[in-house]
This record gives C-alpha cells, structure tokens and sequence, in this order.
C-alpha cells in the first residue's frame, strides 16, 4: 500500500476519533478537538481521509459504520458518486436490518444514476419499516424512473395511506403519474383540484392544457393554454401548444396564424414543425406539409415520433386498393349481396386516379311487385368506373368519375359522379355535385331501367370547436317522368371526451318528396320527414383502433300517415389500423320504422338490416 504523510495519518487519526461510530470514548474525551478537525477535513483533506478510512477497513472490512463514513467522504470529493454509492451499499449489506441505511445507499445508487441498484435497497428499506410514506415516496419515483408507471402509482397510494402529505407537490406528482398511464381523467381531476385548493400556475395551466389535449377536447385545452399565457408562461411554449390544438381542432388557418411568425424566429422548432404540418394537412395544402415533414425529419434524426405522424398525415392520400362487401335484407324480402374494388394511385397526395368496379346480386319474391318486370326474382347489377381527382387552385378540388353499369337482364347505362369543393374557411366547406346511375332499389328498378339524376349542393359549417352542421338539399328526376327532391340536417355537438370514451349528441332530420306514386319498385311517398336524436359513442382502444356505436330514436312520418310513428337505428362499427398500412372496417346496422316500404307506404313494422367490410392496403 502506498506511503502516506504523517500529516495525512495524524488527521485520520483525529476523524477516527472524533467519529462516536469508531472510537465513542475518545471522541467523548475530545470534544474540541473534533469541531476542529472536521472543520479542516471539510475544507482541505477529504483524499487523505479516504486512504486513512481504506487503511482501517483493510483491518476491519465488516464494520458497516467504517464503510459509512467512508462514503461521506467519498460524497464530500464531489466527482465520486459511483465509489460513494458502493460504500453505502456494503455498509447497509453489512447491516440488513438497518433501514436508514438502506435508504442511504438507494438515495446513493439514485445520484450515480442506478436506478434499478436504488429500487433494491428502498425495497428492503420498506421490508424494515413498511409504514414509513416517505420511504414508499421514494420506490414511487424511482418505479416512475423505470417506466413502471402503474406501480409508481401504487407506492404513491401506500404513501398517501401511511401518512404522506396530500399537499400540491405530492399531488401534482400523482396526476403526472396517471397521466403517463393514460389516466387523463383522473389526472385532469386531480389537477384542477390542487388548482381549487393551492390556485393555479404556469405548469398546472399548461399540464392541463395538454392533459384535455389528448382527450380531444380541444376548447378546455385552449382555455387552460390562455390561462398559461395570462400567468406569465413562456411565449414560445404557448404558440407551440395553441397551435397544436387549433391544428388538430380543424382550426388550420387560425393555427398557421401562430405557427407561421414562431416559425420565423424558431425554424428548426419540432413542436412548431409538427403544428404546421398538421395545419397544411388540414388545409389541404399537401405541399407544403411534406416540406415541413421533411424539415421536420432533418431536424429530429431518426425518431418514432415524427414517423408516425407522417404515417397519420398521409394515410388518407397513398395510394391504396380498397375492397368493400355488403349485404342487407328488409322487411319486402329486398336481399342485397355485393361489394367494389377500388384501385387509387396517388401520384402526390391530393392528385388522385381511381379505377373500380362492383357487383351486386339483388332478389325479391316473385310476384311481390319487386322482382324483375319479367316476374324473376333476381338481377345483378355491375359497374366499371374510372376516376379523377385534382387540386383546382387553393382551397378548391374536384373529381370526375365516368363509367359504365349494366345488368344481366340487359339495361345499362353511363355511371357519372362529378362533385366540385370549396372550403370557403376554417369553419365552412360547401360542395356541389352531380351523380346519375341506375337506381339501385330493387330487382324491379334495375329491370326497368330507371336511371337517377341527381343534383346537390352540400355544405359543412362547424361554428364552434364543439358544433359540427351539415346540410344537404337535392333535387331529383328519374327517366320514369318521376321528379322529387331531398333534404337533410344533422347537428353534432360534443358532449364528453375521455381518453376512451368520446360521446356526442346529435339531431337529424330527413325529408323526402316525390311528384308520383308509381309501381317501379321504389319509395316514392310525397312527403315523407323523419327526425333522430343520435348518441354517438366512439370506443378508443388506441390511436388506431376503436369502436363507434350510434343509437337513433326517432319518429317518422309519411302522407299516407294519420301521426308520427316510433323509428329508430341502431348502427356499430369496428374500425382496426386507422392509419396502418392495412385498415379493416367492419359495420352492421339495423332501421325499424313506421314507412319506408316500396309496396306499401303504410306499414307499420317496416325494418331494415345490413352489415358490411371494407379492407384497405396502403401502399
């Protein structure tokens, strides 16, 4: 062993003596001495004591109050945390029932960046003292140190339960460790209580902004975020969220109004890079929003985060083949079998070329009045298509889509479909179209060879962020010399948002008018009006997969009607890889309603079922 220096020997001599955990005689018999020689230790001689201590446990490698101090000294040197935590840890080893100790060593181990080393020696901390809070604290944060977020959780409640104060740091700690776990209705709460009790600040405004965030709730998220802004939080941290939310919130121009100038001053900003991303794709400028995804790409390296978000941005415009199937039946025996093939190359997202084709088996009883004119009870209806679909200038696109549909009875006709958007602002998007095929009823329909004009103008208005309105209105004329017209209005307002479970209310009303009643096979009333109240429920497993389930009761009533009657629909569907490269869409719905039959317009129990799938592979 290396020489040392009588002087570095004298003053171990004098920390040995001083230390009641070494020598307790001799330390009670030098008092003045002790405050004098820790008083020059703290200042000048922390190696040599380290080398004398090293000296003494050579001799006596099992005294676990030589190791103790061996590792206060060792924290004293400032660059030893790794030595110091292993000192600690063979003094608590050497003294398992010690529980200060183990606590040393795991607070040790938790300095030199060991948090799996720490959550050891805590755990047999609580193993001595199993009430202790503060020591169930502790495993609490370093379970949140390993991800293991619901554990943490856990110790925290033991804490709490053994005494821990529920004061605004401890609780704040607990709503962040829900948060982390998708608890974010229990976290939200738990926020806005310490906000009721302790009032708010910069961090729990901005945490409870993000919190409503990912639980869809766009206009609590915005609140909070001017909360934020209005206590002094940072400029730049309120444009990266508020525009974030605007952008998500179909708010694209009110969000580039704040990105755009952030960006100016921060380029190479993620946060405002993903925003503005967000806000192109909402706007429909498709451009700009792969530019800004490949900034965004240069700027964060290689990072899961910014691949997915390109994955959610562009899975509506890859190009893709979508496989669709349905069936249905009604209370008139109409059975419907069939589905399409849809084949989109995109050759940049918003140009689009589509070519299709569908097939439906269509049959009713013979003699019903709804098989075919020649008294067969079934037809097939086919259609072959092809489709454009293009940017017109900024805000506006159209399609066109041209083709061909005939039956194996022997009609057939030119299947068109020509629609024109305009998306006037953030808040209102009208579109007008055209669309004429044959109609597509019954065997009878098809067999006669009744084609459907339709012209329509579309429009969509969100007043608010929680308010979604759309109105349809068309009119209608059949080679048959029948002309009529539809109209509809749906009002969707938000009414919860979870982090699993969002539920909307909803009205709809549905009026349909024809000029003639004929025996073609369709529904044809002169007035008919229809109104639902719809509760929407979606079920969110995760970001890509979830259920929505609407129930609509209603009531309806046609001309040949003396008073409104009980309709209702109920309707569910699956939806698995929303923006994966494979997406399975499974439906089934279910009408029962006063009217709607093609024989009769008065009838009583008439019920409609069906169900579908759709499977789609991006490319």
């Amino acid at each position: 062993m290396a020489k040392i220096s009588i002087k570095a020997a004298l003053l171990g001599a004098a920390i040995l003596a001083v230390s009641s955990l070494v020598m307790p005689a001799w330390a009670q018999n030098n008092e003045e001495s002790k405050e004098q020689d820790l008083a020059t230790e703290d200042q000048r001689y922390w190696k040599a004591a380290e080398v004398f201590y090293r000296r003494l446990l050579e001799k006596e490698p099992g005294r676990s109050d030589l190791w103790k101090r061996l590792a206060e000294i060792l924290v004293e040197q400032g660059d030893r945390d790794e030595d110091a935590a292993e000192a600690f840890a063979r003094a608590a080893d050497l003294a398992p029932d010690n529980a200060n100790l183990q606590v040393e060593a795991a607070s040790s181990y938790s300095v030199a960046d060991q948090p799996r080393k720490a959550f050891s020696y805590i755990t047999r901390a609580i193993q001595i003292e199993p009430n202790n809070p503060e020591y169930w604290n502790s495993r609490s944060v370093l379970e949140a140190w390993l991800d293991d977020y619901v554990a943490a959780e856990k110790s925290m409640q033991r804490a709490f339960a053994n005494g821990l104060p529920r004061n605004e740091d401890t609780l704040v700690r607990l709503a962040t460790l829900q948060q982390w776990q998708g608890k974010l209705k229990e976290s939200a709460a738990i926020m806005e209580e310490v906000i009721e009790h302790y009032g708010g600040g910069e961090v729990l405004f901005l945490n409870l902004a993000r919190l409503y965030s990912y639980r869809g709730n766009y206009v609590t998220a915005i609140g909070y975020i001017e909360n934020y802004k209005e206590a002094g939080g940072d400029e730049l941290d309120y444009a990266r969220e508020k525009s974030l939310y605007l952008a998500w919130a179909d708010r694209p121009d009110a969000s580039k109004a704040i990105v755009t100038p952030a960006l100016v001053e921060n380029p190479d900003d993620p946060d405002l890079l993903i925003s503005n991303a967000i806000a192109n794709q909402r706007a429909r400028d498709f451009k700009e929003m792969e530019a800004t995804l490949d900034h965004l790409d240069q700027v964060t390296g290689p990072n899961a985060e910014a691949k997915e978000l390109r994955r959610i941005l562009t899975a509506d415009s890859r190009s893709n083949a979508d496989a669709r199937f349905m069936a249905s039946t009604d209370r008139d025996d109409i059975d419907i079998i069939g589905g399409s093939l849809t084949l989109t190359y995109a050759p940049r997202p918003g140009t689009y070329f589509r070519v299709g084709g569908e097939s439906y088996y269509l049959s009713a009883p013979s003699g019903s009045g709804l098989d075919r004119n020649d008294n067969n009870d079934s037809i097939v209806k086919s259609t072959a298509w092809v489709e454009v679909e293009a940017p017109l200038s900024d805000n506006v696109w159209g399609s066109v889509l041209v083709g061909e549909t005939f039956t194996d009875f022997g009609p057939d006709d030119i299947k068109l479909n020509t629609q024109l958007h305009i998306r006037a602002n953030d808040k209102t998007t009208v579109t007008f179209g055209y669309s004429r095929d044959l109609f597509m009823t019954s065997p009878r329909t098809l067999s006669l060879g009744i084609v459907q004009n339709e012209a329509f103008i579309n429009t969509v208005w969100t007043p608010g962020l929680k308010w979604y309105i759309e109105a349809k209105g068309s009119y209608l004329w059949l080679n048959d010399t029948n002309e009529g017209g539809t109209g509809e209005l749906t009002v969707i307002r938000q009414i919860i948002r979870r982090d699993k479970v969002n539920i909307d209310l909803g009205f709809n009303g549905t009026w349909i008018s024809y000029d003639k009643d004929l025996p073609n096979g369709y529904y044809d009333p002169s007035f008919m009006q229809r109104y639902f109240v719809p509760i929407y429920f979606y079920f969110k497993f995760n970001d890509n997969d979830g259920l929505s389930v609407t129930v609509s009761p209603g009531v309806i009533k046609d001309n040949n009607m003396d008073r409104f009657k009980f309709a209702g629909v109920v309707s569910m569907e699956y939806t698995y890889g929303l923006h994966r490269d494979w997406m399975v869409k499974a439906n089934v719905s279910a009408y029962i309603g006063g009217s709607g039959s093609a024989i009769d317009l008065n009838v009583s129990n008439y019920y409609f079922v069906g169900g579908g799938l759709r499977l789609v592979r991006r490319f």
